[in-house]
């Protein structure tokens, strides 16, 4: 009776899975036991985290001087998530356009294989047995196959071109955004150290204000409800500092955050830039127009439209043969064999003849997503368009927000030049005066907020008509 590798192969199959249940067996309990220290874990990855974050902010924030708006948006292009994780998405889009090229190339398999038998192969031959195989025996072989005529295959590689460049989009669109967004957190942090001087200026009044009415009521000059107004007051412009302060912390938290730093940190910031950047000059309709040919979201849109052009091309292709070639080398070394090497080659087409119907109903659902990118391309052109106007009525409205702003500012200036002329001859109290220099601090940090303001409307309208520059800032 002949034994062949099988028989081997039972017994080594035996042993193996008995390794491989004592490996599995192995990884559960080494599982059992992670899942017991779940707290150790979060705990190392917390304080992993604590130091990577301090290491980061070491690294990135300026030393020895406040950040500045351009110190800023560097920091943000080059740490923030969102950022990062849409420069993953661009580099994975990259690598699946190469992955589909693969599929113009030939696929080559070179193998190799070893048998051996207990006895010799022996075949039953008009009652004899003859043996017909070496009873150890191994073979080589290398196989080709490139295709020859596959269309879908080439618009499937157009498609992965045009969503890798749909990638880069994404990733350019959600810099602007970051860069807008640690705009807008970089003067509000600035709008809120200005709120806090005029705060604290009016604090002081408010307690000289009290000092004043205490030694009033000592002398009989005023009344006990009047103290205690002035202590209420007090009270509420030491609440309202105390607010300005947390309000202060949260700002500077979200900055760092959006930076990709740890909100718990605490850093300066310089003053806004002089010269900041303005929209093109022109009306609104010259605004969306720009908008239409620079944002990258509408680019994007162009990008799909035309893959579902590519899908129904795909969809067109299915009812073509897939024609390709293929061939073979194969060396055993039976010596029974007369030709121990062996050639085979040839060609194959392939055509699906009937299908249920699935390629016509797949070639309408391609027209369908084809209609479908046609109206969300219309859809997000009217979005942006929308998105000038809104953008162009805020930049308008701050400025006239600002214009008011300085002239409250201009004339607070000249009421307080009054007051100290008055003040000098003696004419007026010590609370009068301080009322009128707090006027004035008011009235400079509510012109510099509003200055504030319109340079962050400037930044939003320069974003909607997709012209926030990037690439001073950005890392490659």
């Amino acid at each position: 009776m002949t034994r062949s590798s099988e028989t081997l192969t039972h017994r080594t199959g035996g042993r193996a899975l008995a390794a491989a249940t004592l490996v599995f067996s192995l990884a559960a309990a080494l599982g059992g036991c992670s899942a017991g220290d779940a707290d150790q874990l979060r705990g190392d990855h917390a304080r992993r985290l604590s130091d990577e974050l301090a290491r980061r902010a070491a690294a990135t924030l300026p030393q020895g001087r406040p950040a500045s708006l351009d110190d800023c948006l560097r920091i943000a292009l080059a740490n923030n998530l969102d950022v990062r994780a849409a420069g993953i998405q661009a580099r994975l889009a990259t690598l699946d356009r190469k992955i589909a090229f693969a599929n113009f190339l030939p696929q080559i398999d070179l193998s190799w294989n070893y048998r051996e038998t207990h006895d010799p192969v022996m075949t039953n031959a008009g009652g004899r047995f003859i043996q017909t195989s070496d009873r150890c025996v191994w073979n080589v072989a290398a196989a080709a196959q490139q295709p020859v005529f596959a269309p879908q295959t080439w618009f499937l590689y157009a498609a992965y071109q045009k969503g890798e460049r749909i990638a880069e989009l994404v990733r350019r669109r959600t810099g602007q955004l970051i860069a807008l967004r640690t705009t807008a957190l970089y003067y509000a942090c600035l709008s809120q150290d200005e709120a806090a001087a005029h705060l604290r200026r009016r604090l002081d009044e408010s307690r000289a204000l009290l000092d004043e009415t205490a030694a009033l009521e000592r002398e009989g000059l005023a009344l006990p409800a009047d103290r205690q107004a002035a202590e209420a007051m007090v009270l509420g412009r030491r609440r309202a500092v105390d607010d300005n302060d947390r309000a202060r912390r949260q700002a500077r938290a979200e900055l760092l955050e959006t930076l990709g730093l740890s909100p718990l940190g605490s850093f300066d910031l310089a003053a806004a830039p002089s010269g900041a950047a303005e929209p093109p000059a022109g009306d609104v309709a010259d605004q969306a127009l720009e908008a239409l040919l620079h944002r990258p979201e509408l680019f994007a849109a162009d990008r799909t439209v035309e893959i579902r052009r590519d899908e129904v091309r795909m969809a067109i292709a299915a009812f073509l043969p897939v024609v390709g070639a293929f061939g073979s080398y194969d060396h055993s070394s039976n010596s029974y064999l007369k030709f121990a090497d062996t050639w085979t080659y040839g060609a194959s087409a392939v055509l699906a003849v009937f299908d249920g119907f699935a390629d016509i109903h797949r070639y309408r659902a391609a027209r369908q997503r084809q209609a479908a990118a046609f109206l969300q391309r219309e859809q997000a052109c009217l979005t942006v368009m929308l998105e000038v106007v809104a953008a162009r009525r805020q930049l308008d409205d701050a400025a006239d927000a600002l214009a008011v702003a300085a002239a409250t500012r201009v004339a607070a200036e000249a009421r307080l030049k009054n007051v100290e002329a008055q003040w000098r001859e003696g004419l007026i109290d010590v609370s009068s005066r301080l009322a009128a220099l707090a006027d004035r601090d008011a009235a400079v940090a509510a012109e510099a907020a509003a200055q504030y303001h319109r340079q962050v409307a400037a930044a939003t309208l320069i974003d909607v008509m997709g012209m926030t520059p990037l690439k001073e800032h950005e890392q490659q």
